[in-house]
């Protein structure tokens, strides 16, 4: 079941960024984002395995599509952060359009 959206960056945000939403880990299994970086002049659709994260023994997941590294902090922190490939993009939004 769909939710509003949750969550919604649009200014220039430093590495790394801590996204709250109560219950994000405990209550969900994938969250479903879209993202800015400033090195695409188009935003893309990103779809985070939210138990996965929680599970894996880093609690971490890289996406090689944008660069960024996921890493679960508790059941109500998510943390991005930029720079895990050869570039460095600076985010320049981020917003949570889906929790299921």
């Amino acid at each position: 079941e769909s939710q509003p959206l949750l969550y919604s960056s649009t200014s220039t945000e430093e590495s790394p960024l801590m996204i709250n939403i109560p219950g994000l880990f405990r209550n969900y299994s994938a969250v479903i984002c879209q993202m800015y970086t400033s090195q695409y002049t188009t935003m893309f659709n990103l779809t985070l395995p939210l138990k996965y994260i929680k599970s894996i023994g880093t609690g971490s997941y890289y996406s090689a599509e944008s660069q960024l590294l996921f890493e679960y902090v508790d059941d109500d922190n998510l943390c991005i952060r930029t720079g895990m490939g050869q570039s460095n993009p600076t985010m320049s939004g981020v917003k949570i359009i889906a929790l299921y």
